[in-house]
């Protein structure tokens, strides 16, 4: 068996059996709850989707000094925000499987733009980017489960399923995108076409998992 479709096969299984219930709550919580309407509700996707995925958000930029201070300047930020992060999120709402060109260059443009809009603003950059840019991956997931999450696992691991090279870049580039994101989800796309050529029809949560049984 093909090593991509019998890494896919295993993740899947791993997937179904110990993450899954995990994610339809997820979705369930940003789909009951897609708007920014109330602080209520933005307090609690940031607190759970931060957490819950260990986008390590908490740990840069500016903070009150009180236990959760950058959590609650992140709600803050977005609560402040609320009408520009739902112009953004509203492009990508409907989107389904499969991931193909032009839904890729969507998602990281309104990527990019979420990350310009709530990024902290910090004198650890280019570490902060980097935390704020798994988090917002993570955060539009929830909402939007075709977009490919991103993090430390993701891009140490991905590269060493997928090797990028300029041939994968779009025709035209998503408006000022975030090249580390863009790269990646690239890379997603690519796996993305391979694993069909197998009969799958593959999930980017699925790709994710990949990712982590990789680094075992």
């Amino acid at each position: 068996m093909n090593r991509l479709k019998q890494l896919y096969n295993e993740a899947k299984e791993e997937y179904d059996q110990r993450v899954s219930l995990l994610d339809r709550t997820l979705y369930r919580l940003c789909k009951k709850h897609p708007h920014h309407a109330t602080k209520a509700e933005i307090h609690a996707k940031v607190w759970i989707i931060g957490r819950t995925y260990g986008t390590g958000i908490e740990r840069i930029g500016s903070s009150t000094g009180k236990q959760g201070g950058v959590m609650q300047s992140l709600v803050k930020r977005i609560w402040t925000k609320r009408k520009r992060v739902h112009e953004i999120i509203a492009p990508l709402v409907g989107l389904k499987h499969p991931l193909d060109e032009r839904k890729l260059n969507l998602i990281v443009e309104q990527h990019a733009k979420l990350l310009r809009l709530i990024s902290p603003r910090s004198k650890k950059q280019p570490r902060s980017q980097k935390q704020a840019r798994s988090f917002v991956s993570k955060y539009l997931h929830c909402h939007i489960p075709l977009v490919p999450i991103f993090d430390s696992v993701a891009a140490k691991y991905a590269p060493k399923l997928c090797r990028f090279n300029s041939s994968m870049y779009l025709e035209e580039s998503p408006n000022r995108s975030d090249l580390t994101y863009y790269k990646h989800c690239c890379r997603v796309l690519q796996l993305s076409k391979e694993l069909r050529q197998f009969g799958i029809r593959p999930k980017v949560r699925i790709i994710d998992r990949m990712f982590i049984i990789e680094s075992r």
